[in-house]
């Protein structure tokens, strides 16, 4: 049975609009051959034009200590000095892990380019497994329509250079939807497969949670796969006297799934291997209501705290940080879902792509958590954004086609592909910032960067500071100039003969930031014209 076949997993239905395949069904794979070669290219060719985040070196410095723990057997335990204000042992560590055994093998002298790389690499497998989710729910025309969206995703494809936290977590949560629908298409297979697919949801759904708490997501969306199947077909199911086999079948699902799941956590989260009882509630306690008492900018207004933020927070920044097709689109993609459920024709693994961004943002208008940077901590939300507008197209595609409608066919393809023209063009011109990409609605970046958090990563301190020791003896003659104190830090600047003061011969400050009147601007970092970043150097 194919993605886009004829029966659905969970309920024997026909699957809405599955048209025949017509002649030219290979020119998806090309074109996505083409673009995961485009990928893999712009990975190659760029990953050194993202410089660092403000995060990084915190992140980077976790990891080699997890690393140290790891190589010597739990003998290392320096991961656990730092403050305990921070919360980073709650964090999930393991892809800084992995990234400092990559620095290991490859030395000190590409230590951050090997970070950079690693960083591309999971975002191109984030676009994998995006596709692999749009092919089974719409067959090949659905891979390339959802990893063409997914890519040209600016916050996904722009922050994965430098994001080793939400970008990560966006592929790991779509490798576990890819996991459930294919466990859900081979449901009726042999046992040994089954637990085979089950297990391997089990391991997608820890590690995605061993990454960041919000994997926890996932046991309320299959809990309620496993209610909507007993809604469904419970009435059938006690007639045909079936029932104790479909409930024993689910529960050896769920056992599976649940018991890997924590023993993949366990082996990759030292917090919870220290702490194998309530170690998973605590992080859950901690991390959903981190006490981060900064201003966040939002809708033009300085909120204090990001522990009290409206409700509309999370709607809001999502419909203006995504491209303007996706949620056009994925709003569709939801009508059709909604009209096959009320006539009760709707395939079952739709249901999944649609529940998991509807209960996310559900969970957090209701229960407030702490949020701010935007949406970054939700940010695999898009993937199932992306994947329900993937169907949408398709499906309409698909209808006109079959119809016959060559006309509305044709303008349908110029205008889905027309659409794509402003996020490329936006792409580029915030590059390397595309991570600050705002949607026409709000004017793009020009419209919006006054009213939203823009660079709330310093992202622009990295290249300002480069160009600082570059161009420092042209206006000092100090052998070893001083910069700021935390910035002299973070950024390893002691390192290029730098040394740190209260009162800096030079400082780097980020909108809207500005330097005071004793010191005079030498160089600024821009981005569509406006300022991101001053340098400037002590008056004398």
């Amino acid at each position: 049975m194919t993605a886009s076949g004829v029966a659905t997993a969970a309920t024997s239905e026909p699957v809405q609009d599955a048209a025949p395949r017509p002649r030219w069904s290979l020119l998806p794979l090309v074109a996505l051959g083409a673009l995961f070669a485009a990928l893999i290219g712009f990975v190659a060719t760029r990953a050194g034009d993202y410089g660092r985040t403000f995060d990084e070196p915190l992140q980077d410095s976790y990891g080699e200590s997890v690393y140290q723990w790891y190589r010597t057997g739990g003998a290392d335990l320096s991961f656990q000095n730092f403050p305990a204000e921070w919360y980073m042992q709650e964090h999930g560590v393991w892809w800084e892990t992995l990234i400092a055994a990559f620095q290991h093998a490859f030395g000190s002298q590409s230590h951050w380019y090997t970070r950079s790389v690693l960083g591309g690499v999971i975002m191109v497998l984030g676009v994998a497994a995006v596709a692999a989710c749009g092919a089974e729910i719409a067959g090949r025309w659905g891979a390339l329509a959802a990893a063409v969206g997914m890519a040209l995703y600016p916050r996904y494809s722009g922050a994965g250079f430098t994001n080793s936290k939400d970008v990560p977590l966006v592929a790991l949560m779509a490798f576990a939807a890819w996991t459930v629908l294919r466990g859900m298409r081979r449901w009726n297979g042999r046992l040994g497969w089954r637990l085979f697919d089950w297990a391997l949801v089990g391991v997608a759904v820890g590690l995605a949670t061993s990454l960041r708490i919000a994997g926890v997501i996932w046991f309320p969306v299959l809990g309620a796969v496993w209610l909507g199947w007993w809604i469904r077909n419970g009435r059938a199911a006690r007639a045909d006297r079936t029932w104790v086999a479909a409930l024993w079948r689910q529960a050896v699902a769920a056992f599976v799934v649940c018991a890997v799941a924590y023993v993949t956590m366990l082996a990759t989260w030292p917090y919870l291997f220290l702490n194998p009882v309530h170690g998973l509630f605590d992080a859950y306690q901690v991390m959903s209501h981190y006490d981060w008492t900064g201003d966040v900018l939002y809708m033009g207004q300085g909120l204090d705290g990001a522990t009290e933020l409206p409700w509309h927070y999370l709607p809001v920044w999502l419909v203006i940080g995504s491209p303007l097709p996706t949620i056009v689109l994925c709003v569709l993609g939801l009508g059709f879902i909604v009209a096959d459920l009320l006539r009760r024709r709707v395939d079952a693994r739709l249901l999944v792509i649609a529940a998991l961004p509807v209960i996310t943002i559900a969970t957090i208008v209701i229960t407030r958590p702490t949020m701010l940077n935007g949406f970054r901590h939700t940010l695999y939300v898009a993937a199932f954004l992306v994947l329900l507008a993937a169907y949408a197209a398709v499906r309409t595609m698909r209808a006109l086609h079959r119809h016959g409608r060559r006309a509305a066919f044709i303008a349908a393809a110029v205008v889905l592909v027309a659409s794509q023209a402003e996020v490329v063009v936006s792409a580029v011109r915030l590059h390397p910032y595309q991570y600050m990409y705002f949607s026409p609605v709000v004017g793009g970046y020009l419209g919006a960067h006054e009213d939203f958090e823009t660079d709330y990563w310093l992202a622009c301190e990295s290249p300002a500071l480069e160009w600082l020791i570059a161009h420092h003896k042209e206006y000092s003659d100090n052998p070893q100039p001083s910069v700021d104190a935390v910035q002299a830090a973070v950024w390893g600047l002691p390192e290029n003969n730098f040394t740190s003061s209260d009162t800096p011969d030079f400082v780097v400050k980020n909108w809207p930031n500005m330097p005071g009147p004793e010191y005079r601007v030498i160089h600024t970092e821009a981005i569509q014209g406006v300022t991101l970043c001053t340098v400037a150097v002590r008056n004398g």
